[in-house]
């Protein structure tokens, strides 16, 4: 019987012992074909990552602060032209959009209203390291790209910048922005017509102006803006010109001065609007309706969109404004419009000091609260007359704007104080 086992023992294994043997061979088998592949896909070396062909090419640069002076030359995205072509150039701009496709990447560079489309591709001095990581920089991000200016093969129309194109070899972050944004520069750059028409998403006015520094990105608002940029120059030009100097008044004053109102009328005003059917007395305010048609009945009868209403009831004027010398019922007083809208309100003023104080009890302004203002005109004051211009109603009303926030860069009314 002992024998019998012996030899039982000496057999070798059992049929079910092979069969595992041999499934842990082809296991390994196949484990070690799979590290072969992956070897040779990363060039046979398992020592690291890839070698990058792109180092030093692209990346985060520190944070400024100032402590060096690099003699670099950005060039500005408008400067771009065939002038240009073959030539290396360096941009700092936003990351406007950016799209991966295979081994290459596309993105647009926007420097105020100008675009420039930019391509990059695998080669000798990009890897797909790079490719990556353009590919992920966030959206309105401020970036360096190094590039050759090449004519493009075809218009870019989505571009300002369509006759050429920048083939870049260097991208380094200057400043990232945030992955989230709270509005997206391609909706709140859509017309109006698109959104009223359902076509695209509707980026609401609130959401505009509690995001105004993403909002003020648009070329619409940049245009906006050196518009009336230029508006205040031509007046300082022209004021310059008959020998004004310029001066920064205090803007807050201890009391009240302006009486309260902010329309006023004048007579024959009022008397186009009574032809025109509206009732109403010669010394009433105008309301803003009535202003607007007024504005209308101007420009069908002169043909003008802009007017200028002269000698307005004294009454609704200011303090300090002027009496009509040959009826005091009326004042040295008069504003400007545009397109029915209030642009100007002028008058000559008070320059009195006796008299002042005369038209301030008039108005029931306590005297010690101007005080100051008083006492400045007692050491000799020449007659004087001025108006003060809204420039950023005139921007509106000359663009045919539909909202005088637009033209205000951070607009405050009774319900927004911020941003």
């Amino acid at each position: 019987m002992a024998d019998e086992n012996k030899e039982n023992l000496t057999d070798g294994p059992s049929k079910k012992a092979l069969k595992k043997a041999q499934k842990a061979a082809e296991k390994a088998a196949k484990k070690a074909e799979y590290k072969a592949q992956n070897a040779t896909a990363d060039g046979g070396n398992n020592e690291g990552p890839e070698e990058d062909c792109a180092e030093g090419c692209y990346g985060d640069l520190p944070l400024n602060k100032s402590q060096q002076k690099l003699e670099v030359k950005h060039i500005d995205i408008r400067d771009l032209g065939k002038n240009l072509a073959n030539k290396t150039v360096l941009i700092r701009a936003r990351l406007h959009t950016s799209r991966g496709k295979g081994k290459q990447a596309f993105f647009v560079l926007r420097h105020r209203e100008h675009t420039v489309q930019c391509v990059i591709a695998v080669g000798e001095k990009v890897s797909k390291q790079m490719i990556k990581f353009v590919c992920n920089i966030n959206k309105e991000s401020i970036i360096d790209v190094e590039g050759k200016v090449v004519s493009a093969d075809q218009k870019v129309e989505s571009c300002s910048v369509q006759d050429v194109e920048i083939h870049v070899s260097k991208v380094f972050v200057v400043s990232s922005s945030s992955p989230r944004l709270p509005l997206q520069i391609e909706d709140a750059m859509r017309p109006d017509a698109e959104e009223s028409e359902g076509l695209q998403i509707k980026v609401n006015q609130d959401t505009r102006l509690d995001n105004r520094v993403l909002d003020l990105r648009t070329p619409t608002n940049q245009a906006i803006f050196r518009l009336e940029g230029g508006v205040c120059h031509l007046f300082r030009e022209a004021l310059r010109a008959k020998g004004f100097t310029e001066v920064m008044c205090p803007k807050l004053i201890s009391a009240a001065s302006e009486g309260g109102a902010n329309v006023f009328e004048y007579r024959e005003g009022v008397a186009m609007l009574k032809e025109a059917g509206i009732e109403m007395e010669e010394t009433e305010d105008l309301s803003t309706p009535n202003e607007k048609f007024l504005g209308r009945l101007v420009k069908a009868k002169y043909d003008t969109d802009f007017y200028i209403l002269d000698k307005y009831p004294l009454a609704v004027r200011p303090f300090y404004t002027m009496p009509d010398p040959s009826d005091p019922k009326w004042s040295n007083s008069y504003d400007m419009f545009m397109r029915g809208e209030e642009i100007l309100s002028g008058a000559q003023r008070i320059h009195d000091a006796d008299f002042l104080v005369e038209r301030a009890k008039a108005h029931e302004i306590p005297i010690h609260t101007i005080q100051s203002y008083i006492d400045s005109f007692k050491y000799g004051c020449p007659p004087h007359a001025g108006g003060g211009i809204g420039l950023e109603r005139v921007t509106m009303l000359y663009l045919g704007l539909d909202n005088i926030r637009k033209t205000s860069m951070f607009p405050r009314d009774p319900k927004r104080i911020t941003p």
